[in-house]
């Protein structure tokens, strides 16, 4: 216990240096950082830490230059010299330590592997070895990294016992230097560049006035004498090698330091300049070799262009590395940088275009004030003019550079001051006009009602006969779909129903005969190495187990591991509730009340709860019970049941280990089960990971809002997200994600094709978890087995589920239909398309609104009287409502503008005063946003809508909910509808009531309609679904046709009592889960509990809010349709309400 207290301690000491590095090279170079401070401060840090008695053993250190070679010698940290000078006059790029900093913390430094090449420095005559006096030839990044890592410690003030930890004094103790013989990698370009840089600038003060000086020359001489001087080939200069440290040698200070920023975030392989690159010399200033090229070849215009100067390749660079620094960060992954990397043919491109805008400048300053120039600059700086100039070099034609489109803008823009002093000339040219205009304009309008009169009868006649046909077709279509969707789920993820007490002697055959045939019919499959089979047994999900079950499961597993020797696998789940054969027989009661519990329709309580808030477990669970004794007893009888010699089994614990980001609440990070096969040696599945290790890592828990809750019966819609504390134990081993890094674990290297044999089927993830391997990487299919339980919700979720993945593009089956080309006709048949062919009017349905910016522009002038007498007569007669149409709405659909959205107009009796509201004893509140709130009295009466600045209320628009409720259906719905005055809304709707259909749970082909999470008519909503592609659509308790939607069984949402605000506590002295609310009048709420405190029956007879509905689709029923269910009842505003410095009294 005491060593895995060290470790644990040294780990924790080790992590704080770790992220310490990771702040300091955020920042700046660590090289840098280390050199600022004092030497004489670090020698003393590296003498106190490293050769402290705390942290080391007390080994000789050399301290005179040897005459001779010793085989092993120690030197001090502190003689190293770590400044830029010492090695190449940079220092290691921030990249490169990271990389080793990890290693170095882990296994501290390996002399053997990973030795530094030292030079020493005889000054005075003397032979001692002073401080910071031993040069560094190679491993100039461990020495500094070494020294670094102690730099931090001392930051740090770790204390001696933290010191003298085993894991802290191992990385300390190695950090003295042992002269040892080792195998180092090869030096990179970029190092290689630095020396010779200073090899070139000695050799040229030796030869200076004599041999040649031309740098190409001396670089060769200097290259000729390293590659002498190393006898390892493959660290010699090569030619590309040499080329790189040519083309960077021709450059100034400003441009390598640039490099050399640049791979201090980024390694070179995946950088904007990646060596390959470099070691090219298109980009070298003098070169001529792209006005050379083919493309330019000839065209004085474009070898003038390109002319290579020191400013065009630093503005290149620039370019390139600020561009790449945009796309991916320094921290993304090394595939992000890698797709990042700009192809040849772009780098070029780039190259080109900075080329000519160099060329552009000087033009431009002439023609151009010099804000303009700079703003343009900018934009060329972040790619803005890249079209254009790229567009010059790609045609690589002769142009007139005044004619670059963006050359044309800045035109444009400087000559708007004439253009206004020319309009102000002809202000009085258009003062005689303006009674021809409105004349045009009278004549446009009745051109508008004109052809308004002549399309009303002829279109609607051709869109009713269109859009029949192009239904029609849909609906052979979706038929079609639906057929191989069911012959896919036949083939592959079968369901087998049946009751427990038979499954032995009924199911089980068939299970086993679908297994046979489907071998049989799979071309693949030529020998039992080809495919295996995974039996999985998730007992979570069974809750109470009777008897029958368990025999038959007991019997499955043997079976079909028998007849599968060498191939087969069981998975199984360990329980984590008692079943009825425990001890704590009273417990059953409870645990079957809770079952049943599951399926009682509850209102969104929690529907908004993080998976953090709350571990979704009660503290009763949580602490030790009896039933923990019975699921203890429960699993050793089962592993003892399958260890039986008869079964001639192996079984095996096993534990699935959660992802820490993924676990919430108290949860466990791990759960257990077993692994079972058969006791064949030639198994497949002993030599996977998984069963050495008996261990399946980073494993994804089901998250809360992903959790299934099956229906209890037959068409009873699910209207709600709480789940019980028994689903939530049911749920814990759920998620495709979970069953799929099983199988992986698993999988053996031989097999293709996987079948799984769900024998609980419970939340269907197992079937789901096959899909999504077949639709991405290998062929899994499934058996579903449901004892005493129906199929059809089941059969429906799988269904749904693969007709989801066949429309998004994810599975392939030959023959699906392609719904887009039916889909897009539909939606370009919809009448509002037609809008555009009128001039100062838009057609909304069976209306020909007016446009706002038309008539008000003829309102403050001489015509206002005779534009009032217009609009008066065209609404009359085309637009009863009298709205006008302004340009900011969306364009409404049929459906929409079936009903007037007219401005609300206040009354006097409508409007309060801001005193009325500040009277208020403990009102309360929330804000809709900085400047307008709802307020309302302690007992809900009044209620106000106070703006405190310009506002805009546009129609439906979502106001506030209220809170938790329940829902009430048939008799005890209509006893709750006898109280006008309760605290109720009933669920009957019709085509115009206001709904938000939800963006959870829809498909992907559904997520991005118009209507999602928008105030929208149900027969839109319904429209849009229809477009889409589905055809088989229902209510909830209504029946819906065609033409109406009527109430068939009543639906009651009862919002929860008003609770005691004192009350912290429920019955029995228990913690509530939930969080406490504020007292009552204590001030703020928010907009989804705000209506629980209002007056609801004169909220029902308020003129200015209506009430509508949250929805969702249910994409799961078992009757097979879609279901539209209701979520939880909100208020909205009734039309355009556009507001000032105002207080609205609603009731």
């Amino acid at each position: 216990m005491a060593e895995l207290a060290d470790d644990e301690a040294s780990n924790g000491v080790l992590q704080k240096i770790a992220t310490y590095f990771d702040s300091v090279i955020e920042e700046q170079n660590f090289g840098r950082w280390v050199n600022s401070f004092e030497r004489p401060l670090l020698n003393k840090v590296l003498e106190s830490l490293v050769m402290s008695p705390a942290t080391s053993e007390s080994k000789p250190t050399l301290s005179v230059i040897p005459n001779t070679s010793l085989k092993e010698f120690w030197l001090p940290l502190s003689s190293f010299d770590v400044s830029a000078r010492s090695k190449t006059g940079y220092y290691p790029q921030n990249v490169q330590l990271a990389a080793h900093v990890r290693e170095f913390l882990k296994d501290g430094y390996r002399v053997g592997a990973e030795a530094v090449e030292v030079k020493f420095h005889v000054s005075d005559g003397s032979r001692r070895i002073l401080e910071s006096s031993v040069g560094i030839s190679d491993g100039f990044a461990k020495v500094l990294l070494m020294c670094g890592i102690t730099l931090i410690c001392h930051q740090l003030e770790l204390t001696p016992e933290q010191l003298a930890l085993p894991g802290v004094k191992k990385v300390l103790d190695s950090f003295r230097m042992q002269h040892v013989t080792s195998q180092k990698q090869a030096p990179s370009p970029i190092d290689l560049l630095g020396a010779m840089q200073q090899a070139v600038n000695i050799e040229r003060r030796r030869t200076r006035g004599g041999a040649s000086t031309a740098l190409r020359d001396v670089l060769a001489k200097c290259v000729g004498d390293y590659n002498r001087m190393v006898t390892k080939k493959s660290h010699r200069v090569d030619t590309n090698t040499k080329n790189l440290c040519l083309n960077m040698l021709r450059t100034n200070e400003k441009i390598q330091n640039l490099v050399h920023g640049h791979y201090d975030l980024y390694p070179h392989t995946v950088s904007a300049l990646p060596i390959d690159v470099l070691q090219q010399d298109w980009w070298v200033p003098g070169s001529t070799s792209r006005a050379d090229s083919p493309r330019y070849q000839g065209k004085n215009l474009f070898k003038e262009i390109l002319t290579i100067t020191m400013d065009s390749c630093e503005l290149w660079m620039t370019r390139a590395t600020e561009d790449f620094k945009r796309r991916v960060g320094p921290d993304a992954s090394t595939k992000a940088k890698k797709n990042a990397q700009l192809g040849e043919e772009d780098q070029l491109l780039l190259h080109d275009c900075v080329c000519l805008w160099l060329w552009l400048l000087p033009k431009l300053e002439n023609e151009f004030p010099k804000p303009v120039v700079d703003k343009h600059y900018q934009l060329f700086l972040r790619g803005s003019l890249d079209s254009d100039l790229s567009g010059v070099m790609r045609a690589a034609q002769p142009f007139e550079w005044e004619r670059i489109p963006f050359v044309l803008e800045v035109k444009g823009e400087c000559v708007d001051d004439f253009i206004t002093q020319a309009q102000d000339r002809t202000r009085n040219a258009q003062s005689k006009s303006l009674q021809a205009a409105w004349l045009v304009w009278r004549e446009m309008l009745q051109a508008d009602q004109i052809t308004f009169e002549s399309e009303k009868i002829s279109m609607h006649v051709c869109m009713i006969w269109g859009l029949q046909n192009k239904f029609a077709n849909l609906q052979a279509m979706h038929n079609k779909a639906w057929d191989l969707v069911s012959s896919y789920m036949d083939q592959n993820l079968k369901a087998f129903a049946g009751r427990a007490i038979e499954a032995e002697s009924t199911l089980l055959p068939q299970v086993t005969g679908w297994i046979h045939d489907t071998l049989n019919d799979l071309p693949e499959i030529r020998s039992v190495d080809d495919h295996c089979i995974v039996v999985w047994s998730n007992l979570t999900t069974v809750g109470v187990m009777p008897a029958a079950k368990l025999d038959f499961f007991l019997t499955a597993i043997s079976n079909i591991l028998a007849s599968h020797k060498r191939n087969a696998l069981a998975i199984l789940i360990h329980p984590n509730r008692a079943s009825d054969t425990g001890k704590s027989g009273e417990k059953k009661e409870k645990m079957e009340k809770e079952e049943d519990d599951d399926f009682v329709l509850k209102g969104e309580k929690e529907e908004d709860a993080e998976d953090g808030d709350s571990d979704g477990l009660s503290e009763e669970n949580e602490k030790d019970n009896p039933e923990e004794s019975d699921i203890r007893d429960i699993k050793h009888k089962l592993e003892k049941a399958l260890s039986a010699k008869s079964r001639n089994l192996w079984v095996k614990n096993l534990t699935w280990a959660f992802d820490k980001a993924t676990v919430y609440g108290k949860r466990d990070a791990c759960i257990h089960g077993l692994a079972i096969v058969h006791r064949d040696k030639a198994n497949l599945f002993r030599n996977a990971a998984a069963w050495k290790h008996a261990l399946v890592r980073d494993c994804v828990m089901l998250p809360r809002s992903q959790m299934y809750k099956p229906e209890a019966q037959a068409n009873t819609p699910h209207l709600g997200r709480a789940f019980t504390d028994a689903q939530e134990l049911r749920q814990v081993a759920g998620g495709t994600d979970f069953i799929r890094r099983t199988l992986s674990s698993f999988w053996p290297e031989t097999v293709s094709t996987c079948i799984l044999i769900d024998l609980h089927t419970y939340d269907c993830f197992p079937a789901l978890a096959a899909l999504e391997e077949s639709s991405e990487n290998r062929r899994v299919l499934c058996a579903n087995i449901l004892l005493d339980r129906s199929p059809e919700s089941t059969v429906q979720r799988i269904s749904n589920a693969i007709y989801n993945s066949c429309r998004a593009g994810d599975l392939k089956l030959v023959g699906f239909p392609n719904f887009d080309p039916v889909i897009s006709a539909l939606q370009t048949m919809k009448p509002e398309d037609s809008g555009k062919e009128y001039e100062v009017t838009i057609k909304k349905h069976d209306r020909l609104v007016v446009l706002q910016s038309f008539a008000a522009k003829w309102m403050d002038t001489e015509f206002k009287d005779q534009t009032i007498t217009e609009l008066e007569n065209h609404n009359q007669r085309y637009n009863p409502g009298g709205e006008y149409w302004h340009e900011t709405e969306r364009a409404p659909s049929d459906e929409e503008s079936s009903r007037p959205h007219k401005r609300i107009k206040l009354d006097d009796s409508e409007l309060g005063k801001e005193a009325d509201v500040v009277n208020l004893t403990k009102p309360y509140s929330f804000s809709i946003n900085n400047i307008a709130e709802m307020v309302c009295g302690q007992d809900g009466v009044p209620l106000y809508l106070v703006s405190r600045g310009k506002n805009q209320f546009l129609t439906h628009r979502e106001l506030f909910s209220f809170g938790s409720g329940d829902w009430r259906m048939s008799q005890d719905a209509e006893e709750l509808m006898q109280d006008s005055n309760g605290r109720w809304f009933s669920f009957c709707i019709d085509h115009q009531t206001v709904m938000i259909l939800e963006k959870k749970g829809l498909p992907s082909h559904l997520g991005n309609l118009p209507c999602v999470d928008s105030p929208t008519y149900l027969s839109a909503i319904i429209r849009e679904l229809e477009d889409a592609g589905e055809v088989k659509l229902a209510v909830t308790h209504h029946v819906l046709s065609s033409d109406k939607v009527s109430q068939e069984k009543p639906l009651v949402f009862l919002m929860d009592p008003p609770k005691d605000p004192k009350e912290d506590r429920e019955e029995g002295g228990k913690p509530k889960r939930k969080k406490q609310k504020k007292e009552k009048g204590a001030g703020t709420m928010t907009n989804k509990n705000f209506g629980s405190v209002v007056d609801i029956a004169k909220l029902k007879k308020a003129n200015r809010l209506l009430i509508g509905w949250r929805i969702r689709l249910d994409c799961n029923n078992s009757s097979g349709l879609k279901t539209i269910v209701p979520i939880r009842p909100v208020a909205c505003v009734t039309g355009v309400l556009d507001l000032g410095e105002t207080v609205i009294k609603i009731y």
